[in-house]
């Protein structure tokens, strides 16, 4: 199994590699809304082994499918800082890495069983995707932003050459 999942996510890493660049959040929406999908699917069909494996395999591709883009975020909202940045994203990743299997572990023994670990996978796509709306959000709001300074000024340094 974690060989079909290291399968999807160089399929993933592959595929977001390439869009991560040109179409960062619709990559980021599109991957998450297939992981939340994914996982979802596999919460309520786990006790189904074919299903099972496809998923696996689904989940893995859509999990590393956004890393580029949430790495090309990181480092372009930055800017002079990316080395302690990139230090944050890291440890970000490592929270993630650490906090997802405790809250599965405690999930498994509510009774879900181990169908409850993708329920969690579920919720943390969700909370994912928050992030990814509202850092759209912000990032369109500071371009607007940055277009209405650049056109307001331009009058003055055209007045300001003639």
């Amino acid at each position: 199994m974690l060989g079909l999942y290291g399968v999807g996510a160089f399929i993933g890493l592959t595929i977001g590699g390439r869009v991560a660049d040109r179409a960062p959040f619709t990559l980021l929406l599109v991957g998450m809304a297939a992981f939340i999908v994914a996982a979802t699917a596999l919460a309520v069909t786990a006790h189904v082994a074919w299903v099972t494996i496809a998923l696996v395999v689904l989940l893995g591709a859509a999990n590393f499918g956004v890393t580029p883009a949430v790495n090309a975020r990181v480092f372009s909202i930055l800017g002079e800082t990316r080395t302690l940045g990139g230090a944050v994203n890291i440890a970000a990743f490592n929270v993630g890495i650490a906090v997802a299997p405790l809250a599965s572990g405690l999930v498994i023994n509510t009774g879900l069983g181990l169908a409850g670990t993708a329920w969690i996978g579920a919720a943390f796509g969700v909370a994912h995707m928050g992030s990814v709306l509202l850092d759209r959000r912000l990032t369109r709001r500071h371009e607007a932003g940055a277009t209405v300074l650049a056109t307001a000024s331009e009058p003055e340094c055209v007045a300001a050459v003639s």
